[in-house]
């Protein structure tokens, strides 16, 4: 009875520091938008959403998906006192990765001439972009080994490094896109220090044949994942991309704050669920059954509605409160993305079961359909409707991959 009544405390203090540890990464999400909302011109927030997109691209091919991978091994590696041979393997992949993206950003930089990085922060930008994708596979294996505290001293050191500098940019009016990558590779260093023990842990030369082994389990299970990166990113971006091609910044602005608070808080609590969750569901033996998946997803079900209420009843104070008044001109909009938003993110939340099972292939159709219909459908739509024709590209997106994942979920779960 004891040991049970520790187990259920040790359980309820394990929620609490993951949730807090995840509220703390959305919230400093959420303040860093609006800060870049009202600190910069509609133009230039524009041009950091495009920014931003290029970011998004580089994470997500290869290494979000190799994270997934990444995830799934840390344990049964340090089991098998293979955990050094894993961070080895990280440390050179990603060299090797961020190798080759420099040399074709630096080309396509000189060969177009007036370039996308014509200020001069091309270099910044690759600083920041490959030191935030050391730090968040660290926080992987971290979320793996269930190091809450550990995980919720990061959020927090890193919303603080980040925020506070932003503000005194301001005060003494300094902010600038060049000024915010800066402050970006400097709170990344700092939490990679706070990282430092997985650096440490490296050693040359490998065990080969242990390293190998690992490296396959990983790309056997990341490989899938990697074409879902491509389209994934074609269904998020491609919009951001189209409307600068046709409008203009100031359109590419107003799209990235209508996208960001129609997904914000659906995706708020599926962070916070999934941090918990999938740890619990990949420890399992037994399948996740179909009543199980339903009960979850009735809960996730119950916030959201609440949230859709408060978009429709409130949406023009949020958009004030979360953003800024001048892209009050979003809110028409905004029920219907945020409603697309929530089914997307309930369809996600419906995959565990085959994550847990590691069939990720099965979701490939349904991950690469939705992209692919956007940025060729996306193309004539927002040529033709301009930013009536980003909205309708949206939430079509949304629908798609709603259906199709829902349709493999159903056939794979008892």
């Amino acid at each position: 009875m004891l040991n049970k009544l520790k187990n259920n405390r040790r359980n309820l203090q394990e929620v609490l520091i993951t949730s807090l540890g995840q509220f703390l990464y959305l919230f400093q999400g959420l303040i860093q938008n609006k800060i870049f909302a009202s600190y910069f011109e509609t133009s230039v927030f524009g041009q950091w959403a495009l920014l931003s997109s290029a970011y998004v691209f580089i994470s997500m091919l290869p290494f979000t998906a190799l994270e997934q991978g990444i995830y799934k091994e840390a344990i049964p590696a340090r089991k098998n006192g293979q955990d050094r041979q894993l961070y080895s393997l990280i440390a050179g992949v990603y060299s090797i990765c961020f190798s080759i993206y420099t040399v074709v950003l630096v080309f396509l930089n000189i060969l177009q001439g007036e370039s996308f990085f014509a200020d001069g922060y091309l270099f910044l930008f690759l600083f920041y972009a490959f030191t935030e994708i050391f730090k968040n596979t660290y926080l992987v294996l971290d979320n793996a080994y269930r190091y809450r505290k550990r995980v919720l001293l990061i959020r927090l050191l890193d919303l603080l490094s980040r925020i506070i500098p932003y503000l005194l940019l301001f005060q003494i009016g300094l902010f600038s896109i060049k000024a915010v990558l800066i402050v970006l590779c400097l709170s990344n260093l700092l939490v990679l220090v706070f990282q430092r023990n997985y650096i440490k842990e490296i050693r040359l030369p490998i065990d080969k044949i242990a390293t190998k082994e690992i490296f396959q389990n990983i790309v056997q299970f990341s490989a899938p994942l990697m074409v879902w990166a491509i389209f994934g990113w074609l269904q998020n971006m491609i919009g951001r991309w189209y409307l600068d091609m046709f409008l203009d910044l100031e359109a590419v602005a107003a799209y990235t704050i209508l996208t960001s608070l129609s997904y914000f808080v659906p995706n708020m609590v599926y962070t916070v669920c999934n941090a918990y969750i999938m740890p619990l569901v990949f420890s399992r033996t037994e399948k996740l059954t179909r009543k199980e998946l339903g009960k979850y997803l009735a809960i996730l079900s119950g916030f959201f509605a609440v949230y859709f209420i408060a978009i429709v009843l409130l949406g023009r104070w949020l958009i004030i409160l979360l953003a800024d008044p001048k892209y009050l001109s979003i809110l028409d909009y905004l029920p219907i993305t945020t409603l697309s938003a929530i089914l997307y993110v309930l369809a996600m939340s419906s995959t565990i079961e085959i994550y847990r099972r590691g069939e990720t292939r099965k979701l490939l159709v349904s991950s690469i359909v939705p992209g692919a219909a956007m940025a060729t459908i996306g193309f004539v739509l927002i040529k033709e409707f301009q930013f009536q024709g980003v909205v309708i590209n949206y939430v079509m997106g949304h629908i798609i991959y709603t259906v199709l994942t829902m349709m493999v979920v159903l056939r794979n779960i008892d």
